[in-house]
């Protein structure tokens, strides 16, 4: 799997599951093929880093908008109880 190759997948990578598979998949031919002083495998490394990165931030984004959007439920509930009842 080339660079570009590589680069492709973690963005299609949903989760960090995903993205460790990707990591397993990659660094074992390049650790065997002996290219970890060439740099390309840090760049890879650091690629899928950034992307778990970028996957973990988006899932805490989306948390807080569902925690959000949850108490603004509730204020408004508690503000017009008999809209609930």
């Amino acid at each position: 799997m080339n660079f570009a190759q590589v680069e492709m997948q973690t963005k299609l990578a949903k989760t960090p599951e995903e993205l460790l598979a990707l990591l397993t998949e990659v660094t074992a031919p390049i650790s065997w093929l002996g290219f970890k002083q060439s740099g390309e495998a840090s760049k890879v490394l650091k690629l899928i880093e950034n992307r778990n990165r970028q996957v973990a931030e988006a899932r805490t984004q989306a948390i807080e908008i569902a925690r959000q959007e949850v108490q603004n439920k509730i204020g408004h509930i508690r503000k017009f109880p008999n809209a609930y009842s």
